[in-house]
């Protein structure tokens, strides 16, 4: 069963660049001499198959694709830069031959993608500072918004009341990227470090115009209108991670 699965990926994926799926993952051919924006790779030197360079790929929670050679088998995973300082080997860049392909990975089987970006949802209820790091353990980041459209999207997909896990808060609430740590009333994201001009926020937020409260609540959560809201980092709510992918 496994070699037929393995020809099967083969006989696809080889003649021409297009989508193939292994284990509901999506991986696409793209060429050899087009570099992913990786900084790290991982290299398996010994004799593999294409079928088992994917499903590597697959299981490393870092993986933006894969680099296979027909001639020697070899499997180099390339990766995205782990956030948590993982010791991993510098990216190389191989000559293009014609025996040798890469394979883009797409978004995984738990994860939802939208615009280039693939979505997680954490049901478990942690910190803001705990959610940060559940999405970095994911090589990837709490979701950062641009915009009304996008901000609406999360909300429905994630937070409506047919999507929200029966064991969350009624509410239905999720961490975001979005806090001001740092600064009292300067709020950026976590992960690209920059002012956050787009807002949305719910009617009286941000808590900066009621100083009483504003220093205990740095941290912004999405509500399931999509609007937003600053909470103490303390709170216990899901999260929602974001990552592009081949980029």
């Amino acid at each position: 069963m496994g070699h037929s699965l393995e020809w099967l990926y083969i006989l696809i994926c080889l003649p021409m660049p297009v989508t193939c799926e292994y284990n509901h993952v999506l991986f696409s051919q793209y060429n050899s001499n087009e570099g992913l924006n990786s900084s790290q790779t991982l290299l398996y030197p010994g004799s593999l198959s294409v079928h088992q360079c994917a499903v590597l790929c697959t299981e490393h929670p870092c993986c933006l694709g894969y680099l296979y050679n027909w001639d020697n088998h070899q499997c180099i995973l390339e990766l995205r830069m782990s956030q948590r300082g993982d010791n991993l080997s510098p990216m190389v860049f191989l000559p293009n031959d014609d025996r040798q392909q890469r394979f883009r990975r797409g978004c995984a089987p738990s994860w939802i993608e939208y615009q280039g970006n693939c979505y997680y949802q954490g049901e478990t209820r942690v910190s803001w500072t705990d959610a940060k790091v559940e999405c970095e353990k994911r090589c990837s980041h709490l979701v950062e918004i641009g915009d009304k459209e996008k901000s609406d999207w999360l909300a429905a997909t994630f937070l409506s009341k047919s999507t929200c896990p029966t064991n969350i808060f009624i509410n239905c609430t999720a961490w975001t990227g979005g806090n001001d740590v740092d600064v009292e009333g300067q709020y950026r994201w976590s992960y690209s470090n920059v002012t956050i001009t787009f807002t949305a926020w719910y009617r009286n937020e941000p808590s900066v115009g009621y100083p009483a409260r504003a220093k205990e609540r740095d941290c912004i959560d999405l509500l399931r209108n999509g609007k937003w809201n600053d909470r103490s980092c303390s709170y216990l709510n899901p999260f929602i991670c974001e990552m592009s992918y081949g980029q």
